[in-house]
């Protein structure tokens, strides 16, 4: 059996108000015809890993929030999926764990963990989802394993009914987190939870919005009565595959309406800004989107899809985000 471990990387930088219509992507993958990523069944594990978090010597708040976020997801009438919790797991230190068929949340507040965890691309983000699939003979891609990580070194993190206006929320956060360790793009325009973009005090997106809806019911369908709705696009990860279109639908990826894509707003369509047109992942001109920068061109260094991260530590502001893509694949053969 082939194996093959997905590694997505988002980089993000902040932008202004998107207004356009929204709608819901997904993601496949090739070698040939691209396959949508979902679990393979609709029965998901999920596990919570208690780490030190300052502000919360009790996790139980955390944990709260958390779990709410998974009910969130199950509560979808139209959809099948059903989590159940998993043991605990204490000071979680490997946050890569690969084929072993679970979802793992937990904080990290160690500054040397911190620093590497959270360091995709030139942007430090404050929440991370990573997630693996298994390519195999029959063509088929089920994710396996996913690990939502979020930044308790540099941002601070709150529970609180009403949210608060310095803190980011938890609930919001794992909840958007959540979908795309499920097969859900993100980065969709409008009025969704999986949306780009975050502001601190913000709880709006612990509710899912009918896109959301329609996304979890498309690729895990409950039958009977539902009628399920088609993504507007299947996101095969394909390098300038511009999927899902960034901040307007419409491939205007720096919302001037132009329609050139130019994410750095010098004009030149270069959206990774050093002039070379190539809007390779790394900047370093090559277009191999070696995003670990060894020089390889496999980009086994890139990791994950992101939150849309906010800059300046702990004095957050709000925040919308541009997601130059690059996507990494490692192979290896089983027998």
């Amino acid at each position: 059996m082939s194996r093959a471990f997905v590694a997505l990387s988002l980089v993000l930088v902040s932008l202004g108000l998107s207004g356009a219509a929204s709608a819901f992507y997904v993601d496949a993958r090739p070698p040939e015809e691209p396959v949508v990523l979902r679990w393979a069944s609709p029965n998901v594990e999920f596990r919570i890993g208690h780490t030190a978090v300052p502000g919360y010597d009790d996790p139980t708040p955390l944990d709260t929030a958390i779990r709410a976020a998974f009910q969130s997801w199950e509560d979808v009438l139209c959809s099948n999926i059903d989590f159940t919790e998993g043991a605990v797991i204490d000071n979680p230190t490997n946050w890569q764990h690969p084929e072993e068929n679970y979802i793992l949340v937990y904080f990290i507040a160690d500054e040397a963990v911190a620093v590497d965890a959270f360091a995709i691309g030139d942007s430090n983000e404050f929440a991370v989802a990573k997630y693996w699939y298994v390519y195999d003979a029959e063509g088929e891609h089920p994710l396996i394993a996913s690990t939502v990580y979020l930044d308790a070194f540099h941002y601070e993190w709150s529970t609180s009914d009403g949210g608060e206006s310095d803190k980011l929320d938890v609930q919001s956060v794992v909840t958007a987190m959540i979908g795309r360790s499920m097969g859900i793009t993100s980065l969709v325009d409008g009025a969704t939870t999986m949306r780009g973009g975050w502001a601190t005090g913000d709880t709006e997106r612990r509710t899912l919005e009918q896109d959301d809806i329609d996304a979890i019911s498309y690729l895990y369908p409950a039958g009977g009565d539902c009628v399920p709705v088609d993504p507007e696009q299947i996101c095969a990860g394909l390098i300038g595959e511009n999927c899902p279109p960034e901040q307007g639908g419409d491939g205007d990826a720096d919302g001037d309406g132009d329609g050139d894509g130019d994410g750095d707003g010098d004009g030149d369509t270069d959206s990774d800004s050093d002039n070379d047109a190539d809007a390779d992942a790394d900047a370093d001109a090559d277009v191999d989107v070696d995003v670990d920068g060894d020089g390889d061109g496999d980009g086994d260094g890139g990791c994950c899809s992101t939150a849309p991260g906010a800059a300046g530590g702990r004095d957050l502001a709000a925040v919308l985000a541009l997601a130059a893509v690059a996507i990494a694949l490692v192979s290896r053969r089983r027998r």
